[in-house]
């Protein structure tokens, strides 16, 4: 074990605990937060990058299952879209794991980071766009096409009314899913996640949101499960490969645990409103985070 000086430690188990309370409200489970924290700070006492990343992996399942366990009762989880997404995720999670072996980190954080801002803008002027009510989304039309407006098509609806599709029903709506676009987007987010030691909840989200008019609550839950089977994998990966580290693992382990049970309590006292805005918030956030960590010269 490395010698960490004790105060470290105990900011630490604040911001993480922070991380995965903020991740269990927006539908991710913390690490995307936590990583570039621990990273700026433990890589000063020896640690290595990967071993940082594969601790974050392993360890920060336990807030995207509490959460998930504590969803299940408000059925707000929709598991075949939920499984249905994954299953590519997983397929990139190797991917992304393995390449972390081969390549230095920065062009693809800073990728990452670029993206999470792009994700975090659209999702605003999406908000700014939309009415939605203090209580529920409302979502406009059958198959994501808004019923009153005489535009044509855009070029991703006609790509996702395409054969083969799945649907999801969403009180009387029904939205339809092309399973092209979404096993790739699946596993783009999964080769991305398992590269830096992260669920897919960070993307997740606003993609659902986004582009498929889902309601915020429900894609919340759904990500949740999601980043819980997606960090098991990528925990696992990272473990057979040797990035771990016994006593960080249980430090964040500790702190997803107490940070699922709070953000899981908090998220209820969001309206969907507040949701939308508090999750691209958070992607600004974590951007920079992942900026000021990939591009400063502490490892």
């Amino acid at each position: 074990m490395l010698t960490v000086p004790w105060y470290i430690i105990l900011v630490l188990v604040i911001l993480a605990i922070a991380s995965c309370t903020i991740g269990a409200i927006a539908g991710f489970a913390g690490g995307v937060l936590m990583l570039p924290i621990f990273a700026l700070t433990l890589t000063h006492y020896g640690f290595e990058l990967v071993d940082i990343i594969g601790s974050n992996a392993a360890g920060t399942i336990f807030t995207g299952l509490i959460a998930t366990l504590l969803n299940i009762r408000r059925k707000e989880i929709n598991w075949f879209l939920g499984i249905i997404f994954a299953i590519p995720i997983f397929a990139g999670n190797y991917l992304g794991v393995y390449i972390t072996t081969l390549i230095s980190e920065n062009t693809i954080t800073t990728t990452f980071a670029i993206l999470i801002i792009i994700l975090a803008i659209l999702m605003f002027l999406k908000w700014r766009s939309q009415k939605i009510s203090q209580n529920s989304f409302v979502l406009q039309s059958n198959d994501n096409i808004p019923e009153n407006t005489t535009n044509k098509p855009s070029f991703f609806m006609k790509i996702n009314s395409m054969k083969p599709v799945i649907k999801i029903k969403v009180k009387e709506v029904i939205i339809s899913i092309n399973l092209f676009l979404l096993t790739i987007f699946g596993f783009v987010i999964g080769t991305i996640s398992g590269l830096i030691g992260l669920g897919c909840g960070w993307a997740v989200p606003p993609l659902l949101i986004l582009l498929y008019n889902l309601p915020p609550p429900m894609v919340i839950s759904t990500a949740l499960f999601m980043t819980t089977l997606s960090l098991t994998v990528n925990g696992i990966i990272h473990i057979a490969y040797g990035h771990f580290s016994l006593w960080l693992w249980i430090l964040i382990a500790s702190c997803s645990v107490v940070g699922g049970f709070f953000g899981t309590f908090l998220k209820k006292k969001f309206k969907s409103r507040n949701l939308i805005i508090f999750i691209s918030s958070t992607m600004i956030i974590i951007s920079i985070l992942l900026l000021v960590k990939t591009w400063t010269d502490f490892y």
